[in-house]
């Protein structure tokens, strides 16, 4: 996921820009494509914020170079290059790893007031109606999201969620949770994060599925494997085809 900035750091991503991307393995040939393919357009905050997705399986971990070729409308290409190194592992839950059976806050815990658990300035009850662990031990296929709207460090939960409610409606049979990854607490009848050392504090789910950022959305199906990891921005189209998957 990436996207351009010109020369006075306006982001410049739009839908009329057409980018092709390859990728060099500088540990063996740098000299030849080890993968490539043209990127998607997606708006992260329609119509102000855009960025570019594309898919690439890569042989190895290692130093990698990146060749962007981009152009507007019949415009002349731009080449820009750049260097990336690739780890061998993620910290985070990954695909086909076992979901973490966390105990997250429900409704039944706060007498069905969602103000009490939820962030979101229109929040959909049916998302704080289960928790992850309990999903798990009903084998029933689910999709997670870790976003809080109003504490947001990357300002990115509230269209997160937004993109999520008519997926989420399309697709009654799987069901969806939202899980605030930060500690809050009621001070004068609202929500606020619980500091530490000035800083939000990780919630203990957060911690367990090992969330170094948000929002993150996963989708799990009835063995409690997880079939989906989207990390921040995603189209409609990727995310509901891995809900259908596990429908």
């Amino acid at each position: 996921m990436f996207s351009f900035l010109d020369s006075q750091n306006v982001p410049v991503a739009a839908p009329d820009r057409t980018v092709e991307v390859k990728l060099f393995d500088l540990g063996a040939d740098p000299t030849k494509s080890v993968a490539q393919g043209a990127a998607t357009f997606i708006w992260a905050i329609e119509p102000r914020v855009g960025v570019y997705v594309v898919d690439v399986d890569l042989p190895t971990a290692g130093s990698y170079g990146i060749e962007f070729t981009t152009a507007v409308g019949g415009g002349s290409p731009e080449v820009i290059r750049t260097i990336q190194d690739v780890q061998p592992t993620s910290s985070v839950v990954r695909v086909g790893d076992k979901a973490p059976a966390s105990d997250t806050p429900t409704l039944a815990d706060v007498g069905g007031d969602v103000s009490k658990i939820a962030s979101d300035p229109a929040p959909v009850a049916a998302f704080y109606e289960t928790s992850i662990a309990q999903a798990i031990a009903a084998k029933e296929p689910f999709v997670v999201a870790f976003a809080t709207p109003k504490f947001c460090a990357s300002q990115q939960c509230g269209p997160t969620l937004d993109r999520l409610k008519p997926i989420a409606a399309r697709h009654p049979g799987v069901t969806v949770i939202n899980v605030e990854p930060y500690v809050l607490e009621l001070q004068d009848g609202q929500l606020q994060p619980v500091l530490t050392d000035n800083k939000l504090t990780p919630a203990a789910s957060t911690n367990e599925w090992r969330l170094p950022t948000e929002p993150w959305v996963f989708v799990v199906n009835r063995d409690g494997v997880i079939t989906a990891s989207l990390m921040m921005i995603f189209s409609d189209e990727e995310l509901e085809a891995a809900v259908t998957a596990v429908e």
